[in-house]
C-alpha cells in the first residue's frame, strides 16, 4: 500500500474492503476512523474484529447492500476471469457513491500455482471501469514486496478511480 498511502481514504468515511483476507488493512483504516466492511469469502482468514465482515465474493456481492464512500481491492483481481470482471465492474460502481473512489492492483506476472491467476491489461480494465461509469484519476506501478513474487518478476499497477 505504500505506493498509494495518499490515495486512501480520509478518515470518517465508509469503506468497503474487498478481499479483505486477514483484515490488516480494514484495522488499520478502523483506526484511523473510518466505518469499514470488509468482504471476504474465506472465514477463517479473518483475524480482526474491528471492521463489520460480509462473507461474499466478486462478481457478484450480492450480500453486499447499500453504498460506500471508498472500495478498496487489493491483490485479487486477477483471480477474476476475464469473463467475470465486465460484471464486477458494473458491481463495483453500483457500490461506490457519486463522487466516492475505487482503489485497486492489479498484479503483472504469474500467479501462485495453487490459486488461478488471470493475465491483466490495464488498458482494458480502465476502459471496462469507464464503461461502467468510473473514471481513472491515477494509476501508479510498484514493484511487489514479497520474496517469491520479486523472484518470479510480479509487479503491480494501483487504479485509483472515481464515480461521478
Amino acid at each position: 500500500m505504500a505506493p498509494v498511502l495518499d490515495l486512501l481514504p480520509p478518515a470518517g468515511v465508509r469503506v468497503l474492503d474487498i478481499g479483505a483476507g486477514t483484515g490488516v488493512l480494514a484495522d488499520w483504516l478502523c483506526d484511523r476512523g473510518c466505518a469499514v466492511t470488509a468482504v471476504d469469502p474465506v472465514p477463517n482468514l479473518r483475524a480482526s474484529d474491528k471492521p463489520r465482515w460480509i462473507d461474499d465474493s466478486l462478481p457478484d456481492l450480492d450480500r453486499v447492500e447499500g453504498a460506500f464512500d471508498a472500495l478498496l481491492l487489493s491483490g485479487l483481481w486477477h483471480h477474476l476471469t476475464p469473463e467475470t470482471r465486465e460484471a464486477a465492474w458494473l458491481r463495483l460502481a453500483e457500490l461506490t457513491e457519486p463522487g466516492g473512489a475505487v482503489l485497486m492492483s492489479l498484479r503483472h506476472g504469474p500467479g501462485h500455482p495453487e490459486r488461478p491467476a488471470f493475465p491483466i491489461s490495464e488498458e482494458a480494465e480502465i476502459e471496462a471501469a469507464a464503461r461502467a461509469g468510473l473514471r481513472l484519476e491515477h494509476r501508479r506501478g510498484a514493484a511487489s514486496i514479497q520474496a517469491g513474487n520479486i523472484a518470479a518478476g510480479v509487479t503491480w499497477t494501483w487504479l485509483a478511480l472515481r464515480r461521478d
